[in-house]
């Protein structure tokens, strides 16, 4: 849902699948993966982070260690906080062996968390907007 391919794209050929394409982007090139109408979409919604946005940014899981931080200038950082966890949900659900899959509880967990987090951040924007 999120890069917009298929599991049938053309891409995927060889043991090339979408599961390969997205654990080969994380974390550094989400932005290169994920579906450009996505993006569109994020940047008409997505006003400046405040500073007090970025600390709050700060305090949400997610690996950031090589965040391709000069392309995501135009999209919120929070938004991209949310999406790479939810891509990892993704790449675990998907594993070849259920064995290493996530499970519907840890799911569940994580889901809520990033929904959470997502909506703490709105939630200060808004008081920030009223002051």
């Amino acid at each position: 849902m999120f890069t917009g391919r298929r599991p049938t794209d053309e891409l995927f050929k060889d043991g090339f699948n979408l599961h390969n394409f997205v654990r080969m982007a994380i974390p550094g090139s989400i932005i290169q993966i994920v579906d450009p109408t996505l993006l569109a979409t994020l940047e008409e919604m997505a006003p400046a982070t405040t500073e007090h946005e970025v600390n709050y940014i700060n305090e949400i899981e997610a690996d950031e260690e090589n965040m391709d931080y000069e392309n995501l200038s135009k999209t919120n950082t929070y938004v991209w906080k949310c999406i790479l966890p939810i891509l990892k949900i993704g790449l675990s659900c998907s594993e070849a062996s259920p064995r290493n899959r996530m499970s519907m509880e840890e799911v569940h967990r994580d889901l809520h968390h990033i929904q959470n987090a997502y909506i703490g951040v709105e939630n200060c924007r808004r008081e920030t907007n009223k002051n």
